[in-house]
């Protein structure tokens, strides 16, 4: 899918047409032009459906391809209802580990130049970089916090026993 610059209107009458073409029963044609309608406005959840259920009505097997593409407008429908689960979703992507690692070393590279090197390499993972690098931020400091319940009962105990 080649980026298209965002344009609402231009979506809803694709996926007009798309629906039109589905009624007459064109499926493929239907596909096609739900495939545009999402480009122009990938946050439009309607869209994420009709392809779903165009391409569920397809008399073929499906291949991997097609279950890939299936499950990814799946999830994107539900990150649009559910912002939340970006997160979750991202977690299962194949770049969430390799971004996960570059962090960790990022983290634990003490030579400024090696350091640069790995995060231009971060930088290069996009969006899942970025996530990695907020969640092993937020475990840390979750970590951080634990660490200091467990720690401020004894010094309350020692300061009540002064």
């Amino acid at each position: 899918m080649s980026p298209k610059k965002r344009n609402p209107q231009k979506a809803l009458k694709l996926e007009a047409k798309g629906e039109a073409l589905m009624a007459k029963g064109s499926i493929k044609r239907a596909l096609k032009k739900f495939r545009k309608a999402i480009e122009y406005d990938p946050e439009r959840e309607s869209i994420y459906d009709k392809l779903v259920k165009a391409k569920d009505m397809l008399p073929v097997n499906w291949d991997l391809e097609d279950f890939i593409e299936s499950l990814d407008w799946t999830m994107k429908k539900q990150e649009r209802e559910n912002p939340c689960l970006r997160q979750v979703h991202a977690r299962l992507s194949p770049e969430w580990e390799k971004a996960r690692e570059l962090v960790i070393m990022i983290v634990a590279t003490a030579d400024p130049q090696k350091r640069s090197k790995l995060i231009e390499d971060l930088v290069l993972t996009g969006e899942a970089g970025l996530r990695a690098a907020i969640d092993l931020l937020v475990e840390i400091n979750e970590a951080a916090s634990q660490t200091t319940k467990t720690t401020e009962p004894d010094t309350q105990k020692s300061s009540d026993e002064n």
